[in-house]
């Protein structure tokens, strides 16, 4: 099992280069930007997982940024995002991995969040934790292209592209309606 150490790393307004990118957008590229997220992942293929998806702090999608903000254990920035959301970002490490977090929240309600790790060192490692979290004792690696849907219809989805990323995302929230008006 992966432990979390209570050592921040180097804390910056943002958090990586895309929380950068979408902080210079204006409000409708901004939606683009999420829309586009949202449907890559109703797109998407699920193995439907019993275990409920959170955040490893004990945050789960709905939280305030209010409540996500007590129960962090973290320093961290808080940026707006064209006006509509806003971003909890911070750095943690975990056993060896350096890791990139937001929490992306819409009208004060968490409804999606990363962890990005831009300098991986064993993807197995983070595949297997999440494989033990989400599966106990069954091995379900089919995940990796299709991701995880737990019984409340969160899911979440392993990106391996220029950044190893594992992204959440709470499809029943108001933010998609919000999308799609």
């Amino acid at each position: 099992m992966l432990l979390i150490q209570n050592e921040v790393i180097n804390v910056s307004n943002a958090s990586n280069l895309e929380t950068k990118k979408l902080l210079e957008l204006s409000e409708r590229k901004s939606l683009k930007y999420y829309n586009s997220l949202y449907t890559g992942f109703f797109s998407q293929l699920y193995i439907r997982s019993n275990s409920k998806i959170n955040h490893f702090f004990d945050i789960e999608f709905g939280d305030s940024i209010n409540e996500v903000k007590r129960k962090l254990q973290v320093v961290y920035s808080s940026i707006p995002i064209g006006g509509f959301l806003d971003v909890l970002c911070y750095k943690i490490k975990i056993g060896e991995h350096k890791i990139e977090v937001e929490l992306h929240f819409y009208q004060n309600d968490l409804v999606f969040f990363k962890y990005a790790f831009p300098f991986i060192k064993n993807r197995g490692e983070i595949i297997h934790y999440l494989n033990q979290k989400y599966f106990k004792n069954v091995s379900h690696f089919g995940f990796i292209s299709e991701g995880i849907m737990d019984p409340y219809d969160n899911c979440l989805r392993v990106c391996d592209k220029e950044v190893f990323t594992v992204m959440y995302l709470c499809r029943k929230s108001s933010f998609l309606a919000y999308l799609n008006e």
